[in-house]
């Protein structure tokens, strides 16, 4: 009875966990769903080296545990991301820095806690029933108010909260599948700062001052996950699973101001399609002896999904005047690679490290100040702690090192955009700036 009701504690604190703000990684999906994998920088995490959180790649893995299990991660991502305009960007930057703007956008990365929660049950020896809750995608960069970049980027937030039960059959020592239906919530904000009209035309002023104005929405999609584990020995497990894309129809307002609803960009109601990616994760994990294990994982993203989605006013039907050309995403596919060691220090003490890779599935081409990803090496370290028979604590430490970059806005850019689609000015329309980032992660 006491075990039983632990147990549900603990689901229920990882049900209230996912509701939690999140942060970007990686495009805008979330790795950071299992602290044990986070010391490995997710090496194997499809064959098991997530521990019980493998069931967010694979849920097949759950039936690597025998009896009932829990497990809940809190994983704070810290994000540095500065981005300094310069020289090539329209005139009415320099005016407006000139007027008391800013040219440095200060740190837009903010800070957020990343959740993830699962529960396994063996039913007998041939079937697990499991349960994941996590937080799946995510992005909140807001730079600092008198940043002369505002035109493009004022706030970007985006919030998920993923449910997925499922359900695994292990048909001898070798071989397993599994399979779930996952259900997801979104909420998501894009807004903008414009410079201040007069006369219809855009004047320059003091950044602080721009009105801002922009979408918010929410939505929900349904979609389904796969699983199978192999063991050709004792010794090795290779892992192979699967999410499906979702689909979210996202519905919100459009909140303008003042003159900007007589000239195309009208507050009204809108809605817009949302299909993110479906993914593909390999995972094998290698026995070497008793103190070591080397593990290594391969990952597919189908980012190319993600082109420029339309966004309806939902008063007229057409196409909403700030966004004519869509939310200007045009992702290319995302892969991630990554390699990692456990040593068996102690029967209570395991120390992990791991290495990864990953490239971005932005285009430099169309790269935007909301989200300045890059290629990026990933470096963790991580230890597991046997407390007693029933109780680990796992901890893990990332640091994220993004290539240089820079972004580059003109009209070969998606995001692209003339200044308040009013008059033929470009005061703001062409902006080039270098970004500083890096990403630190701490789970426990």
């Amino acid at each position: 009875m006491k075990r039983n009701k632990w147990v549900i504690q603990a689901l229920m604190v990882g049900a209230m966990v996912g509701a939690a703000e999140t942060s970007f990684a990686g495009a805008f999906g979330l790795r950071e769903q299992s602290a044990t994998g986070q010391g490995l920088s997710f090496a194997g995490a499809a064959s098991g080296g997530a521990g019980l959180g493998s069931m967010f790649w694979n849920p097949a893995t759950m039936t690597d545990y025998q009896g009932i299990q829990a497990s809940v991660t809190g994983s704070l991502i810290l994000p540095y991301a500065k981005l300094d305009i310069t020289s090539g960007s329209g005139l009415g930057y320099t005016a407006a820095t000139a007027a008391g703007g800013s040219n440095s956008s200060g740190n837009e990365g903010m800070e957020a806690l990343v959740p993830a929660g699962y529960f396994s049950w063996q039913i007998n020896n041939s079937v697990w029933l499991g349960l994941s809750v996590n937080a799946p995608y995510g992005l909140a960069t807001k730079p600092d108010a008198s940043w002369s970049g505002r035109y493009y980027n004022s706030t970007t937030s985006l919030r998920t909260l993923n449910i997925t039960p499922t359900v695994a059959y292990k048909f001898n020592d070798a071989f397993s599948v599994a399979a779930g239906v996952s259900y997801m919530s979104l909420n998501a904000r894009y807004t903008g700062a414009i410079p201040v009209v007069s006369a219809g035309r855009p004047t320059v002023a003091n950044p602080t001052t721009w009105p801002v104005l922009g979408m918010d929405g929410s939505g929900s999609a349904w979609g389904f996950t796969l699983g199978a584990t192999f063991k050709p020995t004792n010794s090795t497990e290779i892992g192979l699973g699967y999410r499906s894309r979702m689909d979210v129809d996202l519905n919100g307002d459009f909140q303008s101001v003042s003159p900007y609803t007589l000239i195309g960009y009208p507050a009204s109601p809108v809605k817009a399609s949302l299909p993110l990616p479906q993914s593909v994760n390999l995972g094998i994990k290698q026995i070497i002896n008793p103190q070591w294990t080397i593990l290594a994982g391969l990952e597919w993203t189908n980012w190319s999904v993600l082109k420029s989605p339309a966004v309806i006013n939902k008063n007229t039907g057409g196409i909403h005047g700030a966004f004519p050309t869509g939310i200007p995403f045009n992702y290319q596919d995302g892969w991630y690679a990554s390699l990692g060691a456990e040593y068996n220090w102690s029967p209570s003490l395991t120390l992990r490290g791991g290495l990864g890779y990953e490239w971005s599935p932005v285009k430099d081409s169309d790269r935007s100040v909301r989200l300045p990803d890059n290629d990026r090496l990933w470096t963790s370290l991580g230890l597991g702690y046997k407390l007693n028979d029933q109780l680990n604590l796992d901890f893990g430490y990332t640091h994220i090192f993004p290539k240089s970059t820079k972004v580059t806005i003109n009209s070969a850019n998606a995001n692209y955009k003339l200044s308040g689609n009013v008059g033929f000015d470009a005061l703001f329309s062409n902006l080039n700036a270098n970004a500083d980032t890096h990403i630190d992660i701490i789970s426990l």
